[in-house]
């Protein structure tokens, strides 16, 4: 992912992921699945957009995050033609939080994407976030619905502290059993678009952003945005035209 990467892969289900001893240098451990952060009820005008696979019932979990490091999926808009997506809230999976009054609160962003898939312009939408210790779905929901655009990007940034940062996100883990064998796309087609990055730091920003590769296989961050469907402007338009015509 870049130079500083270190990967460790451990195979355990009762000990959570240690703190990582210094920001830089980036650890990934390996977890298996024993919950499922989803929420299978969806209403008729809402939609979600998710891009992790669970099916091998492993986790990659990252750490050693430096201040100000960058993360953030590249979404679309998933509420279909004629309709704007309007984002409400999203679903984290962190498998080592942070503790509060420490300085690890981020932030959570909305933007718009560029044709490189980086985050461009000014934040659409911002929420502190902390990810929660133990091990758990953090929630962020947003103020008001977030129009976005077709391609968006949602980004966490790790804050500015005083200490090393203990939170570990969760990715999927394409390859099955605690290290995998050496191939993608197990129990899915392979290959797969990716749409989990490091964008690098908010003063040396890197795009196009870093795949989350464990040397073989890209892994998705386990997040899930869910969001509005609210008619669009050009569809609310022409029915007013044709309203003319009745």
């Amino acid at each position: 992912m870049k130079a500083r990467l270190r990967i460790l892969a451990i195979a355990t289900l009762a000990v959570i992921l240690s703190t990582a001893g210094t920001s830089g240098a980036l650890e990934k451990t390996t977890r298996l699945l024993t919950t499922d952060p989803e929420d299978d009820w969806r209403g008729g005008t809402t939609c979600s957009i998710a891009y992790f696979n669970n099916c091998t019932g492993w986790l990659w979990v990252w750490s050693g995050w430096a201040n100000e490091d960058r993360i953030g999926l590249l979404g679309q808009n998933c509420c279909g033609a004629g309709f704007d997506s309007h984002v409400t809230s999203v679903n984290m999976q962190w498998l080592t939080g942070a503790p509060a009054g420490y300085g690890f609160t981020g932030s959570v962003d909305l933007w718009a994407a560029d044709a490189n898939g980086c985050p461009t312009g000014l934040s659409l939408g911002a929420q502190p976030a902390l990810p929660l210790d133990p091990p758990s779905v953090t929630i962020v929901t947003f103020g008001s619905p977030v129009p976005v655009p077709e391609n968006f990007v949602l980004t966490y940034t790790f804050p500015t502290a005083a200490f090393a940062n203990p939170s570990g996100v969760a990715t999927d883990h394409p390859a099955a059993g605690p290290t995998g064998p050496q191939a993608c796309g197990t129990c899915y087609p392979s290959p797969r678009t990716n749409h989990s990055f490091y964008y690098g730091g908010v003063a040396s920003p890197v795009c196009p952003g870093s795949t989350l590769s464990d040397g073989v296989c890209d892994a998705q961050f386990f997040w899930t945005i869910f969001a509005n469907c609210v008619t669009s402007v050009e569809s609310n338009s022409w029915g007013q035209i044709k309203g003319l015509y009745r």
